[in-house]
Formats: C-alpha cells, sequence, structure tokens
C-alpha cells in the first residue's frame, strides 16, 4: 500500500481523509486508525469491499432502535460483540459490529432493506422511504425470529423512534423502485 497525496473518505469510519493521514491498498482509502486496526487484525481488510458483512453503531440505533444505554447492555450482556477501532487517548474511533461475530443475533442486511414510496404532503404527491418494520409482513418476521434479535426489538421498538423527519422528494431517482 502506499499514502495517497490529496484527500478521500475511509472506507471503514467514513471520515475525510488528506495525504499524511490515508492508507490506500487492495482494500481500498482508509485513515491510518483504520488501517492500524486491520494491521492488528482488529478488523478485517474485507469490511471495506463488503459493507453488507457488518453493521455500524449508526446502523443499528436506525435500523433496530437500539442506542446509548441499550447498546452498552447488549454489548456487557454479551448479546452483542462488537470490535472497536481505537483512536488516540484511548478514545473509540469507530465501533462496529460484524456479522459473522453475531451470527445468531444479527441478520444479514437484505432483510432489512428500506424501499421507495409514494406519499402525499400537503396536497403533493412525494418520493420518501419507508423502513423495513414500517411494512414488514409475515414471512419477514418469520425469518428474522431466528435471530436473537428479535428479543431486543421488543424492548427497543417500545421507545420513540428517532427518524429525523421523511426525506421528501419531488421525483424519485429512476435507480429506485417505487411500491
Amino acid at each position: 500500500g502506499f499514502r495517497l497525496d490529496n484527500s478521500g473518505t475511509c472506507k471503514i469510519c467514513r471520515n475525510v481523509v488528506q495525504s499524511e493521514n490515508t492508507w490506500f491498498d487492495k482494500y481500498g482509502l482508509k485513515c491510518m486508525i483504520c488501517q492500524e486496526a486491520v494491521n492488528s487484525k482488529i478488523i478485517p481488510g474485507s469490511v471495506t469491499k463488503n459493507k453488507d458483512s457488518w453493521y455500524s453503531k449508526h446502523e443499528l440505533g436506525t435500523l433496530f432502535n437500539i442506542r446509548g444505554a441499550d447498546l452498552n447492555r447488549y454489548i456487557k450482556q454479551s448479546i452483542l460483540k462488537t470490535r472497536i477501532i481505537q483512536g488516540k487517548e484511548k478514545k473509540i474511533h469507530y465501533q462496529l459490529f460484524l456479522i459473522k461475530d453475531n451470527k445468531d443475533v444479527l441478520p444479514p442486511k437484505k432483510f432489512l432493506k428500506s424501499r421507495m414510496v409514494k406519499v402525499m404532503h400537503k396536497g403533493e404527491e412525494y418520493s420518501t422511504h419507508e423502513n423495513w418494520y414500517e411494512y414488514m409482513d409475515e414471512k419477514q418476521l418469520k425469518k428474522l425470529a431466528k435471530y436473537k434479535i428479535i428479543e431486543c426489538l421488543k424492548e427497543t421498538f417500545a421507545k420513540p423512534i428517532e427518524t429525523g423527519g421523511r426525506f421528501l422528494v419531488k421525483k424519485a431517482n429512476p435507480l429506485f423502485t417505487l411500491k
């Protein structure tokens, strides 16, 4: 691998990195902190190529409403196994959850896809996304029930879900399928 002379985005933590803080190799561009985690075998380099092989802390919040104290409790109870990339001064730089480490707990991401839908807002038609839990049917629920995360969802979905509001678009990108 080698350092780049310009800036880019780390394939793991998604931070913007510049020249002396970059490393580029067969796994793509990474910041030096994430690269050290790969070198130390804290995380496999393959996480850069296969985003569906792991969940970020943010994704657990978005997809399962698992945040803060709940997340810490599930980690302490060994329900979830985390990989922590240490930053400077022992602070957490990034935290991720490999599906292979949590194979009985976390489902494949393909079970949790959002979809584009048309909605009416102030008398006009817009497109927005619907999260997996907003349109799940019995068949999907049976697939998800095979994973221990279902027990956590009884607790986490009982709490308010932070959506940050809906992003409404007048014209949907043709790459997305509308239902």
